[in-house]
């Protein structure tokens, strides 16, 4: 079953964008493992530090980072520290929806 869900951002700049999300069932724990490990998976920390694949990266770099490692991404995989800012992490999802990379959050 999926869902899909529209969203509109309002970053401090002024920027809008609107970025969609199919949001669906995870596979039980140990399937998902698989699933992912193969996928770009971007961490932003409470300090608004990104990591892609536990590798610290700067915003300006992700894109291409996610170009060059995962050429055939169908989904990057955006997992966000509940402290972190809402400024850092619609910095980021901008930046992959401008790219139109598919985006799924994560919680744990």
């Amino acid at each position: 079953m999926s869902r899909r869900f529209n969203l509109t951002l309002s970053v401090a700049t002024g920027l809008l964008c609107g970025v969609t999300f199919d949001c669906f069932p995870l596979p039980m724990k140990a399937q998902a493992q698989a699933v992912v490990v193969d996928m770009p998976n971007i961490g932003i920390a409470r300090d608004g530090r990104i990591f892609l694949n536990e590798q610290p990266v700067s915003l300006s770099r992700l894109i291409d980072e996610i170009n060059q490692t995962f050429p055939k991404a169908s989904v990057v995989y955006v997992r966000a520290d509940q402290r972190a800012t809402w400024a850092s992490v619609s910095q980021v999802i901008a930046a992959l929806n401008s790219a139109k990379l598919p985006i799924k959050l994560v919680s744990k």
